[in-house]
């Protein structure tokens, strides 16, 4: 589960990279694909980031032991 976590957060952070490079090298105004492949990347830059700290969560509150206690509110 460690490993789908830190892959999960690498794959957000090299999507960031992709479109922070379209951006530098591509004049987003004149080509439209390069606009929609910056806001995609982001996008999925977007969803890896959340799911890569959903999954973090979950691994510290299994390593906590809050999951097992069903008497805490």
């Amino acid at each position: 589960m460690h490993i789908v976590s830190y892959r999960v957060y690498f794959g957000g952070i090299i999507c960031f990279l992709l479109a922070e490079i379209f951006d530098l090298w591509y004049v987003p105004e004149t080509r439209e694909i390069a606009v929609f492949a910056s806001h995609a990347l982001r996008t999925l830059f977007s969803v890896l980031f959340l799911a890569g700290i959903l999954s973090m969560r979950r691994i510290v509150r299994d390593v906590d032991g809050e999951r097992r206690k069903k008497g805490r509110k």
